[in-house]
């Protein structure tokens, strides 16, 4: 593979390792995934990173640090305090001081959030279903397994 076009892909055979064109097909397919996600997402007007900050909320029984939400999003975001804002200003969520440590600002969604994150919830599963209509039910778990078994 030359260095100055590492993942040239301009025919289907750009490299002859095997390991190298599964890199480039993993990156190929996570941003088409990512495009048709924040399709979906777009007419909710949230983007994936904000849905993410949202279902972590959901998923919470109490409030949550920023710093624990940033261990907690799928896409690490250096400007997370930002999304949060973002959200807090769309009136989904809302801070305030944490009571043991007042430096500190704890998350919560607001009955907005939760019933936003509700209505986008209701629809997910059949169109997460949908992205994945070329494969079998077997043919998915084997992928999960896979992708799970290259995280590690």
């Amino acid at each position: 593979m030359s260095m100055d076009q590492p993942f040239h892909t301009n025919s289907v055979n750009f490299s002859e390792n095997i390991y190298e064109q599964a890199v480039v097909r993993l990156l190929q397919s996570s941003n088409s995934l990512r495009g048709k996600l924040q399709k979906y997402l777009t007419p909710f007007n949230l983007t994936i990173q904000q849905f993410n900050i949202l279902r972590i909320l959901k998923d919470v029984s109490e409030p949550v640090s920023l710093c624990k939400i940033k261990e907690m999003m799928i896409y690490k975001m250096p400007d997370t305090s930002r999304l949060v804002k973002r959200l807090a200003d769309k009136g989904l969520l809302h801070r305030h001081s944490c009571c043991n440590d007042k430096r500190l600002i704890d998350i919560a969604l607001t009955e907005r959030g939760r019933a936003l994150v509700s209505e986008v919830d209701q629809l997910l599963p059949h169109y997460t279903t949908s992205l994945f209509s070329t494969l079998s039910d077997e043919e998915c778990r084997q992928l999960c397994r896979l992708l799970d078994k290259v995280s590690k």
